[in-house]
């Protein structure tokens, strides 16, 4: 005979948790698609990673050598007053303001490289190439910036 606490129901067990805890959830112990308690090691890094970024980071290096090789568009997205003051060589001013009015302004059909001053406007700029179904996009690390303390040529 099974002893039954008058405050459960018929739906939940007598002894043990119906649901597992808030603890075991954060310990990646319970696969609620599943249904049934896991070890860490058993739960998918995509679960526990669920943010990836849709664009590849290059260092000012790595982005020079792909630039070198050709067929591919180099858009600084800073303001023109930046631009003036240096930029990367073969780095076409886009600004980041004029990308999100006129998006045509990224090529669809070849990989782009993104750069700005220190490298978060142009992840901004990825981003948002990303979200209209761009592919093959690259941000520069460190930006403009860390393309001249590399001692890349400049403009």
């Amino acid at each position: 005979m099974v002893l039954v606490a008058p405050w459960t129901t018929c739906a939940q067990p007598a002894f043990g948790r119906a649901r597992p805890s808030l603890r075991d959830r954060n310990r990646g112990r319970y696969d609620s698609k599943a249904g049934v308690y896991r070890r860490r090691s058993e739960v998918s890094t995509e679960r526990q990673s669920p943010h990836a970024e849709p664009f590849k980071r290059l260092t000012p290096q790595e982005a020079k050598a792909l630039v070198d090789r050709g067929d591919v568009a180099f858009i600084d997205v800073r303001e023109p007053h930046e631009y003036e003051r240096g930029h990367a060589r073969g780095a076409r001013l886009v600004p980041l303001n004029t990308i999100f009015t006129n998006p045509d302004q990224i090529p669809a059909d070849k990989p782009v490289v993104f750069i700005c001053q220190v490298g978060q406007r142009s992840a901004l700029a990825a981003e948002y190439a990303a979200a209209i179904g761009r592919k093959e996009l690259y941000n520069v690390e460190g930006g403009t910036d860390a393309w001249q303390a590399a001692g890349l040529p400049v403009e």
